[in-house]
Order: C-alpha cells, then structure tokens, then sequence
C-alpha cells in the first residue's frame, strides 16, 4: 500500500530535519565526544562516497563534503544522519533493522 503524497511529504520533511540536526550535532561531537549516531553517519557516508550514484558537488580535502544521490535525490551527507531514512540501493539500512 501506498502512502498518501502529504503523507509522503511529511515523512520526507522529518527525514530531512533529522538527518540536519544530527549532522550538525555529527560536526560539534568531532570537537572531543562521539555519539551513535555520528557513528551511524560515518559508517554510511563509508558506503556512500564509493557509490557510482553519489553526484559530488563539492569535495573538502579530497573528501566529498556536499552532493546528491542520484537514485532517490537525498541529500549528502545530511540523509546519512537521518536514522529513520534507508539507501535506496541497500548499502545501509534504517537504524534499527539491521
């Protein structure tokens, strides 16, 4: 079953306000704390940045640091903080249903 596009949209929206905060929070816990889910981000970002879908649009030390995927449109990195968001091709999981 399909889910209603404002429904859709909604889901979206949450998915994208979390994968923000928490990769705001990824950046100030490099400043001497780690969490899960700056785990979490950095082990997904590992899958993301070999992807042949990830568009790179700007790279930070050989690194890319902004892009979008290509199969679902996601932004990088904010959806590798999103827990609730899968990869549309199966490298990572939703959190929690590994």
């Amino acid at each position: 079953m399909t889910s209603a596009p404002s429904e859709m949209g909604l889901k979206t929206f949450i998915n994208v306000a979390e994968g923000y905060v928490n990769y705001m929070r990824h950046l100030v816990s490099r400043q001497g704390f780690s969490s899960e889910i700056s785990r979490l981000g950095e082990a997904r970002m590992e899958h993301c940045i070999k992807c042949e879908h990830l568009r790179v649009d700007k790279e930070f030390g050989g690194i890319p640091s902004h892009g979008t995927c290509l199969k679902c449109g996601c932004s990088f990195p904010v959806f590798v903080y999103a827990p609730k968001k899968a990869c549309p091709i199966g490298l990572w999981p939703r959190m929690g249903d590994e």
